[in-house]
């Protein structure tokens, strides 16, 4: 919900953070290109949103940031480090380049949907509050 409402009514909000985004089966209204800043995440073994869901059709969560990049005018780069299934731990990117107050930021994570503790050896279940998101969410929003 989150992303549809970032890429259908990016001209209403200032940001953006999306946990687990999909950009197929829209009803909304698509893309304006407008620029937003914008923070998502992604758990590497989410099947039900995953990173990349379809690479011909572009989509899955990758694309969905690579869409906010692109609107922000950001740097694309050749490839985007991720996560690694079984790690226990989050990586995050940042994307170079983006318009002046438009920055882009994306964390994959071991995990499913929604993400476990991490980075600590222990998983809490599928409380996303007790996870590296609400931290790095705050950082990332209070900026504006």
């Amino acid at each position: 919900m989150s992303y549809a409402l970032s890429i259908g009514r990016a001209s209403k909000l200032r940001g953006a953070v999306t946990m687990a985004a999909a950009n197929y089966h829209f009803t909304q209204p698509t893309n304006m290109h407008t620029p937003l800043a914008y923070f998502g995440t992604t758990g590497m073994s989410d099947t039900t949103c995953p990173w990349v869901n379809s690479d011909p059709a572009k989509e899955g969560g990758k694309y969905c940031v690579l869409q906010h990049a692109e609107d922000n005018g950001c740097t694309i780069p050749g490839d985007i480090t991720t996560a690694t299934v079984g790690s226990k731990q989050y990586l995050c990117y940042d994307f170079e380049g983006c318009d002046a107050g438009y920055p882009v930021k994306v964390c994959t994570f071991d995990g499913n949907h929604t993400p476990s503790v991490v980075d600590d050896g222990s998983n809490g279940g599928d409380d996303g509050m007790l996870t590296f998101v609400p931290p790095l969410a705050w950082e990332f929003i209070s900026q504006f």
